[in-house]
C-alpha cells in the first residue's frame, strides 16, 4: 500500500474539526451557493487592485513605473536581443524529454488534461505540440485558453479557525499545456541566470539542492559566532501580507527588463501575464469568470522565477543607510530570505531600525504590505532580556512586539539560545501524532506491527524532528522527550503493557533513540558538501569546518558545525569528510546512506550493550534478542496477516513466559 492509498482510506474516518461556514464582515456564509460567490468576490477583490489601496503606495513612483513600462515597450520590437537565444525554435526532442520528465498524481487544469494525458500521448502529440509552442513564440501571443485558471481555496492548517478567509491559500490550477510550456521556458532561463548570478547570494529560494534547514544552520551559525565574541544581535522577522496576491505586474515587467529579458522574450511574459483570468472552484462548483489584473499564481512553474526577480533588490535596499550589518566569513548575512520569508538582523538596535525603515518604503514603493501584528522583533544574546524596556522597533508608525522566540520557516529559534519552546513543540507534535493514530484507526489489532512502524518512521519522525539538524548538542532532556513519545506509540502499536521495559519496546521493532537524530545529521552533512561551489551556505560550512579541524581554538565549541563534527567523530566516518576537504571527492548519495545505516548500527550495538552491563531488564532482553531489528515474528505477521492475533498473542504473553523461560536458562548456563 502506497501513501496515497493509505491517506485515501484514512481520511474518510477522520472527523472535520469544524463545519464549511465562512464569517465575511460579522455575514457568515453556509451553504455552497453563498461560499462559491463570497470566494469569488473575494478573490476577485483581491488579485485586483481597489482604489482603497493607492493611499498605502507611493503615487509618485507609480507614475514613474508607468512612463518606463511605456518606454519598454516602444523598445521591445528591437531586433537587438541578447535573449533572442533562448527563444529559439523548439524542437521535438527538448519538447519529448520535456514531457516525458513530467510527474505523475497532479491536478489538472479546468480543461481535466491531467500530466499522464501528455506525458504519456506519444510522438503525434509532441508533433502537435512542437507547432503549437513554437507558433506562440513566433508571434509572441499565449492563447487565452492557456491563460485562465481555477482557484481553489485550500485550508493552511496550524490550527487556524477554519471560519476565517485568512486561514485559507488559493492555490492556482492551470491547463496542463500552459505548465508543459512554462517548464520548457524555464529550462532555458537556468543556464542563461546562472551566468547573471541570479538570484541574489542571500535569496535561497529556487536554489537546486537548497532547503529551508541549510538557510536556518547558516542563520543561527553566523547568530551564534556574533554573541560567542560578546556582541548581541537584533533580528525583524517581516511579514508581507498575501505576498504572491498582490504582485504587480507593472514592476514586475520592468524589473523583468532590468534582470537583461528584453525584447522578444519580454513580448512573451508582457502577453502571458496581462489578460489573465480565473474562476474558483469549492466542492465541485464554479463560479463566474472574472478577471485579473495583478499576482502571480500560486502552483505556477513559473510563479517562484517573477517572485525571485520582483524581490531580488530588497537585500540591496533594505542596506541603504547602514554601516554594521551581521557578517560572518567576511559575508554578509544581514537579510537571509527564503521567497518571502525574509529576516533582517542587525548588530545595534539603530541599524535594525534603519533596515525596518528601509523595508517599509520598499513596500510603498513596490505595492508590498507587511504586516505590523506578525511582524515580530527578537533579541539574541541576552539571555534574561534585562534591559526589555530599552528596545522598541516600529513598522512605519506601528509599533513591532518583541518575542523571545521565533518559528521561522517551521523551526523554532530562541533568542537565549533554551530549548524549552523547541521542547514543548516537539512533544507537542509527538502526541498529536499518537492521537491522530488512534483516530484513525491504526492500532495492533489492525495492521502489522512492521506496518505501523513505518508509518512512524517514515511520515511522524519526520514532523517530530523537523529541524535536528541544527538543534546542536541535545540536553537529556529533550532527548527524554522524544524518548517518551516514542515508548507510548511503541506499546500502542504493539499491544504491549504499559510498564513493559524501554529497551524490549525499541529492541522488538528494531528502533533507535539518538541514532534516528544522529542519521539525520549525517545526512545532512553530506546535503551541505552537495550544493553548488557558489552557495554562500555551502561556503559557510567548509570554512566553520576546516577552523575546527585546523583552528579549534578559534571556533565555538557549542556552535551548530561543531555539534555536527561530534558526530562525524562518534561514528568513526572522519575519514570520508576529511577527504572531501582535501580533494573535493564525495561518496555518491546511495552509497553515503549506506555508510550511516552502518555507522548508526554498529554505535547503537554499542550502546545497547553498554546499557544491558547495567540494566538486568536490558541485559536479559538482549541475552535473546541480540540483533538491532525488528522481531521475526512481526516479519511473519506482516506475509501472514490471517495469523495476526495468535502472533500477537505469543509474543505478548512470551515476554511473561516464554522469555523468563529463556532467561532462566541464560542465568544457569552462565
Amino acid at each position: 500500500m502506497d501513501i496515497k492509498t493509505l491517506w485515501k482510506r484514512v481520511r474518510p474516518k477522520r472527523q472535520p474539526t469544524s463545519g464549511t461556514a465562512i464569517t465575511v464582515d460579522g455575514i457568515t456564509y453556509k451553504s455552497q451557493d453563498e461560499l462559491y460567490e463570497m470566494w469569488r468576490r473575494h478573490y476577485q477583490a483581491l488579485l485586483n487592485e481597489q482604489a482603497s489601496e493607492s493611499a498605502r503606495y507611493d503615487s509618485n513612483h507609480a507614475d514613474i513605473l508607468c512612463k518606463q513600462l511605456n518606454d519598454i515597450k516602444q523598445l521591445s520590437n528591437s531586433s537587438d536581443d541578447p535573449t533572442n537565444t533562448l527563444l529559439e525554435s523548439f524542437s521535438i526532442n527538448e519538447i519529448a524529454n520535456t514531457c516525458k520528465g513530467l510527474p505523475n498524481n497532479k491536478a489538472p487544469g479546468y480543461d481535466q488534461i491531467s500530466y499522464e494525458c501528455v506525458k504519456y500521448g506519444g510522438y503525434k502529440l509532441y508533433e502537435h505540440l512542437t507547432d503549437l509552442y513554437n507558433n506562440i513564440i513566433k508571434f509572441t501571443y499565449v492563447p487565452q485558453v492557456l491563460k485562465h485558471s481555477v482557484i481553489i481555496p485550500l485550508y493552511k492548517g496550524k490550527h487556524k479557525p477554519r471560519n476565517l478567509v485568512g486561514s485559507y491559500r488559493g492555490v492556482s490550477l492551470t491547463p496542463t499545456l500552459n505548465k508543459s510550456l512554462e517548464k520548457l521556458v524555464l529550462n532555458r532561463l537556468k543556464p542563461w541566470l546562472a551566468h547573471k548570478e541570479f538570484p541574489p547570494p542571500l535569496q535561497q529560494a529556487g536554489r537546486d539542492k537548497t532547503n529551508c534547514v541549510c538557510l536556518i544552520y547558516m542563520v543561527l551559525e553566523a547568530i551564534r559566532d556574533a554573541v560567542f565574541r560578546g556582541s548581541k544581535v537584533y533580528g525583524c522577522f517581516l511579514h508581507i501580507k498575501s505576498a504572491y496576491d498582490v504582485i504587480n505586474w507593472q514592476g514586475l515587467l520592468v524589473k523583468l527588463w532590468n534582470l537583461g529579458i528584453k525584447h522578444k522574450l519580454w513580448n512573451l511574459f508582457e502577453h502571458w501575464l496581462t489578460g489573465s483570468t480565473a474562476h474558483i472552484s469549492t466542492n465541485g462548483e464554479a463560479s463566474s469568470v472574472f478577471q485579473i489584473s495583478r499576482s502571480i499564481k500560486q502552483g505556477g512553474l513559473l510563479s517562484t522565477f517573477y517572485f525571485l526577480v520582483f524581490y531580488h533588490d530588497i537585500h540591496s535596499f533594505v542596506r541603504r543607510g547602514s554601516t554594521q550589518p551581521l557578517t560572518f566569513h567576511n559575508r554578509d548575512i544581514s537579510s537571509p530570505t527564503m521567497a518571502d520569508d525574509t529576516l533582517l538582523l542587525f548588530m545595534t538596535p539603530r541599524g535594525l531600525q534603519t533596515m525596518i525603515d528601509n523595508a517599509y518604503m520598499y513596500g510603498r514603493l513596490w505595492r508590498l504590505e507587511y504586516s505590523p501584528s506578525k511582524t515580530k522583533c527578537i533579541v539574541f544574546g541576552d539571555r534574561k532580556l534585562k534591559h526589555i524596556d530599552n528596545y522598541q522597533w516600529f513598522l512605519g508608525d506601528q509599533w513591532l512586539e518583541i518575542v523571545t522566540s521565533y518559528n521561522y520557516l517551521g523551526i523554532i529559534i530562541s533568542g537565549d539560545g533554551s530549548s524549552q519552546a523547541r521542547r514543548t513543540t516537539m512533544a507537542n507534535k509527538g502526541y498529536a501524532n499518537l492521537g491522530m493514530l488512534k483516530a484513525s484507526g491504526f492500532h495492533s489489532e489492525g495492521l502489522s506491527p512492521l506496518t505501523c512502524s513505518n508509518l512512524w518512521q517514515g511520515l511522524l519522525i519526520p514532523s517530530m524532528l523537523y529541524g535536528c539538524q541544527v538543534w546542536g548538542d541535545l540536553p537529556k532532556r529533550e532527548l527524554n522527550v522524544f524518548e517518551t513519545v516514542q515508548k507510548r506509540i511503541g506499546k500502542y502499536i504493539q499491544g504491549l503493557h504499559r510498564r513493559t521495559h524501554n529497551e524490549i519496546v525499541r529492541g522488538l521493532l528494531g528502533w533507535t533513540t539518538i541514532g534516528v537524530i544522529d542519521k539525520c545529521k549525517l545526512k545532512f552533512i553530506y546535503e551541505m558538501c552537495s550544493l553548488p561551489p557558489d552557495n554562500l551556505i555551502k561556503y559557510i560550512f567548509l570554512s566553520q569546518l576546516y577552523f575546527i579541524i585546523f583552528a579549534p581554538q578559534t571556533v565555538d565549541m557549542k556552535s551548530y558545525t561543531y555539534s555536527l563534527w561530534s558526530v562525524i567523530i562518534q561514528h568513526d566516518m572522519t575519514g570520508h569528510v576529511l577527504s572531501y576537504l582535501t580533494g573535493g571527492t564525495l561518496e555518491n548519495k546511495k552509497l553515503w546512506s549506506q555508510i550511516v545505516d552502518q555507522a548508526i548500527l554498529t554505535h547503537e550495538q554499542r550502546r545497547r550493550w553498554k546499557a544491558g552491563l547495567v540494566d538486568k531488564g536490558a541485559h536479559r532482553f538482549l541475552r535473546v534478542h541480540e540483533s538491532l531489528r525488528p522481531s521475526v515474528l512481526y516479519s511473519v505477521i506482516k506475509c501472514k496477516m490471517e495469523c495476526r492475533k495468535s502472533l500477537m498473542n505469543t509474543v505478548r504473553s512470551g515476554l511473561h513466559r516464554y522469555r523468563r523461560t529463556l532467561c532462566n536458562e541464560v542465568r544457569r548456563n552462565s
